[in-house]
């Protein structure tokens, strides 16, 4: 070894055999592009020395004044793929059944995508999860139902959870444990519930489903036939007044507000998931405190 080389400093690392250097003059600089055996381009580095368009096929072959730039473009390739594969090794003992999960989450949410990151400063995962079209005010009921039971009621995201107009809703690490451990504890799709399911349910069926639902997380709740074979989730609020929730053919789940038999207010949650509108049910229950008439 020799006097001035770093113990630290990784290797060189060679280019492959068929890949080449592209250089060429932008603004006033040399571009080196790398590219692979297939001719795709996969890193561009720059130099402050301009130099005429050419083509290498070997790192020596660069003229001896670049060849330190095109050296590193190589390593710092390599040295980004080892990083991804590290990232996702990190990955997998950090959350083993990432792959699991995200596919649930798929399955409750079709368009909807999962991405983890590794936070700089901590080193644990966060996660990015975004949709677009329908997907979107599905991914919003359903993470709004996580949030009420991680946080409680209240119109306040956690700090360090952010959401974007598109959809993409982004989870700081120190949150995203909380969010895959209720993903864990997630009843497992069956077919019981229509949005979740191959075959098409009757509104009977769905209605006794919700009212299953609202009485498993603490909400008497039975079911009425309103007529014409439409069928409904009841809760009984209080002698006046009674919530009535249902779930439309191809539209979200809905809900009516009556006082002695009059309705006075109607909603509906961007959510077919029958899960997760049990639980908006809950909050705004909860959110509209004690009810006395």
């Amino acid at each position: 070894m020799s006097p001035t080389h770093d113990a630290h400093q990784p290797a060189d690392r060679p280019l492959p055999e068929g890949w080449t250097i592209h250089t060429r003059t932008v603004l006033g600089l040399t571009a080196f592009a790398l590219h692979d055996d297939s001719s795709d381009f996969l890193q561009a580095r720059y130099h402050e020395e301009p130099t005429a368009a050419h083509v290498y096929g070997s790192l020596g072959a660069v003229p001896a004044r670049q060849r330190a730039a095109a050296q590193a473009l190589v390593n710092d390739y390599f040295a980004g793929l080892a990083e991804i594969g590290d990232q996702a090794v990190a990955q997998r003992a950090a959350i083993a059944d990432f792959d699991t999960l995200a596919d649930y989450l798929h399955h409750q949410i079709p368009g909807c995508r999962i991405d983890a990151h590794r936070d700089a400063e901590s080193e644990r995962f966060g996660l990015t999860l975004s949709a677009t079209g329908r997907a979107v005010g599905q991914l919003l009921a359903f993470i709004s139902t996580f949030l009420l039971d991680a946080c409680g009621p209240g119109e306040e995201l956690p700090t360090g959870t952010t959401v974007d107009p598109d959809l993409t809703l982004t989870l700081h690490a120190r949150h995203t444990p909380a969010f895959l451990d209720w993903l864990r504890s997630e009843p497992v799709a069956d077919d019981e519930d229509g949005a979740e399911c191959g075959r098409t349910v009757g509104e009977k069926e769905q209605a006794e489903e919700m009212a299953r639902q609202l009485r498993r997380i603490g909400v008497e709740a039975d079911t009425a036939n309103t007529g014409s074979n439409c069928w409904v989730a009841v809760v009984h609020l209080s002698q006046r007044l009674h919530l009535e929730v249902f779930h439309p053919q191809d539209e979200p789940w809905s809900w009516t507000l009556h006082c002695d038999g009059e309705q006075i207010d109607v909603g509906y949650w961007p959510s077919t998931n029958t899960t997760g509108a049990a639980r908006l049910v809950k909050h705004m229950m909860d959110s509209r405190g004690v009810i006395v008439a």
